[in-house]
């Protein structure tokens, strides 16, 4: 038999009174579900490709930029009679 002190509670209810005990982080859950999500999205190693792919990116502009102003400058010269 269930008296008023042992009847179920709602979720409702368990959200309102509930307070962090300090035996453990208040994140534990919040971490373990982002570290699923991480794993399931494998969202780290395409992090770490994106970031590759745009460090590539901007070596092969930089490299293509600097040849172009290496011509350039070289028909300058050319034009000076250097």
């Amino acid at each position: 038999m269930m008296d008023a002190t042992t009847r179920q509670r709602s979720d409702a209810e368990l959200d309102r009174d509930w307070q962090p005990n300090g035996r453990r982080p208040q994140s534990t859950m919040a971490r373990h579900f982002s570290v699923a999500l991480d794993n399931l999205f494998d969202i780290d190693n395409r992090i770490i490709d994106l970031d590759a792919a745009v460090d590539q990116k901007y070596v092969t502009n930089t490299a293509a930029l600097f040849c172009r102003v290496e011509v350039e400058i070289r028909a300058r010269e050319e034009l000076l009679g250097g």
